[in-house]
């Protein structure tokens, strides 16, 4: 009975040692969600208007969502994480000529890529730079047609801001298809 009663005692302690071993391991995987303002597909979408302005097409009531954000990075330190994310952006416009509304453009634009990001700092305030290099799918509708296109898309982050605990918040600077300003929130697990 002594032997089982030390046999078992010895794996709880054995036991209780592994389990604080993984708890003192830093989290170095996230999830995050956010989103972001004035996107590199916002500049596309500019420049195409400029474009087509020669031939006497305008276009008026221009509107978006925005880029809708989820990243998945993991790493094996604090310094390094490499992951993927999925950007999401919607964009709708009417098109005239010569004062007639042609019709209205409806685009959804859907962006997957890897993702790099270097943390400078490692504390309470995390500061980071990142990049990511990815396809992006198109789907542009206009008056019952429909068109697909697949194009590279970049985001380059300058500087990240990351605080909090296993849920904290984040923003970003930089451009690309996450816009020149994004943020969110962030799970650390």
């Amino acid at each position: 009975m002594k032997k089982n009663l030390l046999s078992i005692i010895g794996m709880l302690g054995m036991s209780l040692a592994c389990f604080a071993q993984t708890e003192e391991q830093p989290k170095t995987s996230t999830l995050s969600f956010g989103y972001g303002i004035v996107t590199s597909i916002d500049a596309i979408e500019s420049f195409e208007d400029i474009l087509v302005a020669p031939i006497g097409t305008t276009f008026q009531n221009e509107g978006g969502s925005g880029a809708l954000i989820a990243n998945f990075k993991t790493g094996n330190s604090k310094k390094f994480k490499i992951g993927g994310e999925f950007a999401f952006q919607a964009l709708h416009k009417d098109a005239y000529s010569g004062g007639q509304k042609l019709g209205q453009y409806k685009t959804k634009y859907i962006t997957v890529a890897p993702r790099f990001d270097y943390y400078w700092t490692t504390g309470a305030l995390k500061l980071y730079s990142g990049a990511g290099l990815g396809l992006t799918f198109a789907n542009q509708e206009f008056n019952g047609d429909s068109d697909n296109q697949v194009f590279v898309n970049f985001q380059l982050n300058l500087l990240g801001l990351e605080t909090g605990g296993p849920i904290c918040v984040y923003i970003e600077g930089g451009f690309g298809y996450d816009g020149v300003l994004n943020g969110g929130i962030r799970f650390r697990f």
